[in-house]
């Protein structure tokens, strides 16, 4: 695949999440109860993160070096790096932060749609 299509994928994959995240923000979550209300108003934006945090990494990464990150124990460490600073190192500096596991799970959820995907 070419720069040109990985910057187009990147962009639409970035977008494509955006959109899911608004979505949930002023409607999805309100609407629906259950299991799956408490896992769109608690870990779905989780789920997303890694789905326009690693495009925009990899957008920097092919217009500034010419590289990308495509193997998938390179995208699992980077994110597992993301998730440690968020959710082990900002709950100590910053008050009301707490650590969540299962949002870690879901970061990596993430990263492994991002891989099947790109």
């Amino acid at each position: 695949m070419n720069q040109k299509d990985l910057l187009r994928r990147n962009a639409a994959c970035m977008t494509g999440a955006v959109c899911l995240y608004l979505l949930n923000r002023f409607f999805l979550k309100d609407m629906i109860d259950g299991t799956l209300g408490y896992f769109l108003r608690c870990h779905f934006n989780d789920l997303l993160c890694p789905l326009v945090v690693i495009p925009a990494c990899q957008i920097v990464l092919l217009v500034f070096l010419r590289t990308s990150m495509r193997k998938i124990g390179t995208l699992l460490l980077f994110f597992l790096a993301c998730a440690v600073v968020w959710e082990f190192v900002i709950p100590l500096v910053k008050t009301g932060s707490t650590a969540d596991m299962w949002d870690v799970v879901c970061y990596l959820g993430g990263t492994m749609l991002y891989w099947c995907y790109a």
